[in-house]
């Protein structure tokens, strides 16, 4: 799926590196035409952006360090630390080069992070930095689906878990290699023996996530399965209890603070008490007293997706009577009225307005200096900070700059952006390019994507290189005479890492096969997620084959942790199936947050994982929606999920 590194203005600084990274490339390089005198670059002629480390104490120590850098400076890309190594005394060194090995396994670039971790020898000195490299080269075991080998080398140094840190690496990596071989009896077993050993708490939880998450991602039927596979203990069994609850009483908070305290009381030494407990207080309820607003665009051409919206926020009411009640007002396609709306809520005593939803509707609102109550808007308030007023940004803009923002992440720095004749595509595409800019990645180049044909040959000869690159080998095969037999090849420009599209998804799935055609199959492609409507088709999506999109949990997961029976027998399957469900699970989470705003309005920050994704209150009272990432591989939706987590 991720191609190995193509960074032609870097490969410079890689030193040693860069046979390796030729080498494991498997794309064509281009040979310079012999007419072409091209002199080594400087390290002062780089175009690529490096970050300044002069300032940076950790890594001007001279003495070696037990540090992770890749943990101490959160935005170094792997390029970053590969270009610093250089400057660095030798102990450094090595640690930078084990950085960049995490950066890549965090981007989900095994063979890149392979290409590294084969190459430290014996820069990598130090039992810290020896467990280390061995805790990587399990990673990516476990990256590229070799349980077994990670097992093993993850055994030969279970007895050298000095460093707390490495120690819960060192777990994390166990239970991922043994769940990959759904051998989930063993991992149990593994994690009864830390729990009863360890006094860490941050370890328990961290156990007790790892656990959760691996059975939360199995549909009912395979969770019970699952339980009736192995001769499990009954505490062990308890497991698969708490993960159900979790799943189906997890829609309304006092049903499930009520199941999980029975839950805890029957397990009261059992290693997911810590996990238990944390939901039960994190849990929160709106009660008969906290009347809820909602100002919604029911009566418009968003009429659906409005609807989807309140049945999602009412999916969390159960049948108690002491629950809060809702008052439903409608400001249809008129974005002035919903002033007028959102004064007749307060006015009715309403503690908590949800709305308006929409950016006109937000935008009607942004005269007001102050709002008289909490006020959840959704859109982005022009205005923030401004009093009572908390907004959550769903746009396509700000969809747009998360995925040039997690691009980079991904150590990927020279784009393509392409986008469709559509205004609003265009748009997001300029948008993006800038941001990427911002960020310090390089624009390859853009192009707008005709919408009179549907072969896009000319266009993809064009701002993939081909014709220089054409060229190239004619020159070649020129200048060295019909006499000498040569194996040549058209390739892609090798600056190239990444391509962007902002265009319709009928548009999408056109592009995409004739970019692999065109020789570009193994670049990074991002898209919006348009291109997926809630519903999986392994034959039509095999034309969006590798493409990388972010998407909200409730869309792109089907696990137990996101019990969809309950909602599909009070709505049918419009929220299960189809793009409204994003409608729906904003409107969920909207309840959640809600909540908290009106009942724990005195704490400074809070983050949980939503419906729509992992859910944080930040600066300028914006609430902050961190979504997940997946990609198409075999016409299925594939979780982006590496084996060591992306620092936040």
């Amino acid at each position: 799926m991720f191609s190995p590194i193509r960074k032609a203005s870097g490969f410079w600084l890689l030193g040693p590196f860069f046979l390796l990274f030729v080498a494991s490339c498997s794309s064509t390089i281009p040979i310079p035409g012999p007419q072409v005198e091209t002199a080594a670059p400087s390290p002062t002629d780089t175009t690529t952006p490096i970050k300044d480390a002069s300032s940076d104490p950790v890594i001007k120590k001279e003495a070696l360090q037990e540090v992770d850098f890749a943990s101490t400076l959160p935005d170094y890309t792997a390029t970053d630390f590969l270009t610093r190594s250089f400057t660095e005394s030798v102990d450094q060194r090595g640690l930078l080069y084990l950085a960049a090995a995490k950066r890549f396994i965090q981007s989900g670039d095994y063979e890149s992070a392979s290409v590294v971790l084969d190459s430290v020898g014996g820069a990598s000195r130090g039992p810290w930095a020896s467990v280390q490299h061995q805790l990587l080269q399990a990673a990516v075991s476990v990256g590229a689906g070799q349980p077994n080998r990670a097992l093993a080398i993850l055994s030969r140094i279970n007895d050298s878990l000095d460093n707390p840190k490495q120690a819960t690496l060192w777990y994390r990596l166990q239970l991922r290699a043994l769940f990959a071989q759904e051998n989930i009896k063993e991992a149990l077993d593994v994690v009864d023996q830390a729990s009863s050993t360890t006094t860490d708490a941050a370890l328990k939880q961290d156990l007790a996530q790892a656990v959760y998450r691996a059975l939360s991602q199995l549909p009912d039927d395979q969770l019970t399965e699952a339980a009736q596979a192995f001769a499990f203990a009954d505490h062990q069994l308890a497991w698969f209890t708490l993960t159900y609850i979790l799943g189906h009483d997890g829609w309304q908070a006092e049903r499930l603070k009520q199941a999980l305290d029975l839950w805890i009381e029957a397990n009261p030494e059992h290693p997911g008490h810590i996990l238990a407990a944390q939901r039960a207080s994190d849990s929160c309820m709106l009660e008969a007293e906290d009347s809820v607003a909602l100002i919604l665009p029911l009566s418009s051409i968003y009429e659906a997706a409005a609807n989807a919206f309140k049945n999602g926020f009412l999916s969390r009411y159960g049948q108690s009577s002491a629950e809060a009640s809702v008052s439903i007002f409608d400001f249809g396609n008129q974005a002035e009225r919903a002033v007028a709306q959102y004064d007749s809520a307060a006015a009715g005593g309403a503690r908590l307005i949800v709305g308006p939803v929409g950016r006109e509707g937000v935008d009607a609102l942004a005269a007001r200096a102050r709002l008289p109550v909490p006020t959840l808007l959704i859109g982005h308030d022009l205005m923030a900070p401004r009093q009572n007023a908390f907004w959550i940004d769903i746009s396509r803009e700000a969809e747009a700059l998360d995925l040039v923002a997690h691009a980079r992440t991904r150590n990927l720095s020279h784009a393509l952006f392409l986008s469709s004749t559509d205004p609003t595509a265009r748009q997001l595409a300029q948008q993006a390019a800038s941001a990427w800019s911002d960020l310090g990645g390089d624009i390859a180049g853009s192009a707008t994507i005709p919408s009179n044909t549907a072969d896009y040959s000319q266009l993809l000869t064009r701002v993939l290189g081909l014709n220089a690159s054409e060229k190239q080998v004619l020159d070649i095969k020129a200048f060295l005479g019909g006499g000498i037999k040569i194996e040549t090849d058209v390739a892609v420009r090798q600056d190239l890492d990444a391509i962007f599209i902002f265009a319709e998804p009928d548009t999408v799935r056109l592009l995409k096969p004739q970019l692999n055609f065109h020789k570009a199959g193994s670049i990074d492609v991002f898209a919006q997620n348009l291109i997926f409507d809630g519903s999986p088709d392994p034959v039509n999506d095999l034309d969006l084959e590798g493409i990388s999109f972010a998407d909200m949990p409730w869309m792109i997961r089907n696990g137990s942790e996101f019990a969809k029976q309950a909602i599909t027998s009070a709505f049918g399957r419009p929220y299960t199936q189809t793009a409204l469900g994003r409608f729906f699970a904003l409107g969920a989470d909207a309840h959640a947050i809600g909540c908290r705003l009106l009942k724990r309005s005195t704490d400074e920050s809070w983050s949980f994982d939503g419906l729509s994704g992992r859910l944080s209150k930040r600066e300028r009272n914006e609430i902050h929606r961190e979504s997940e990432w997946a990609h198409f591989e075999d016409g299925l939706i594939q979780i982006f999920d590496p084996p060591i987590a992306p620092e936040r």
